[in-house]
């Protein structure tokens, strides 16, 4: 999948097996609904690769629910090159042992909680010349119109 908006309130929720997915250029907001786990990563025995991907908190119906990973297996590879991350927790300390997660070049920006201090208790999670930034400011709520004028009109 490439270059393109996913408005998604997670995929899998548990119940994929198997996922083998690869993202360039893809922007995914409204992971942060406030239903289950409120994660943008929720299937099961995945290997992801986000290549200059966006994953933006904020655009949900619950801005400071939204975390990156709700995975219940240790059979998780995920890498992210380039990406950037905003108004979100990462949620490292539900990774299960065993499963493996690359950060490389990535932003990660008013992020919720630090994510070195979580990282610190999981062996597969790695930051390659990351710039983190903890707090997001008090107004987290985004508004799709920002992104997508009109959108809501022209459907």
């Amino acid at each position: 999948v490439r270059d393109c908006t996913v408005h998604v309130e997670g995929w899998g929720q548990g119940s994929e097996k198997g996922v083998s997915l690869r993202f360039e250029r893809v922007r995914f907001v409204g992971f942060d609904s406030g239903a289950g786990g409120s994660s943008l990563i929720s299937s099961e025995e995945s290997a992801l690769h986000f290549i200059e991907c966006r994953i933006e908190g904020g655009y949900g119906a619950s801005p400071r629910s939204g975390s990156l990973f709700d995975i219940r297996t240790s059979g998780l590879i995920a890498r992210f090159d380039g990406c950037s991350f905003s108004r979100l927790n990462l949620e490292l300390t539900g990774l299960y042992d065993g499963a493996t997660v690359v950060f490389s070049n990535c932003d990660l920006l008013e992020l919720f909680l630090d994510p070195l201090e979580q990282a610190r208790r999981k062996q597969g999670v790695v930051f390659e010349d990351c710039r983190i930034q903890v707090g997001a400011p008090p107004v987290v709520k985004r508004d799709l119109n920002d992104l997508f004028p009109g959108w809501r009109e022209a459907r």
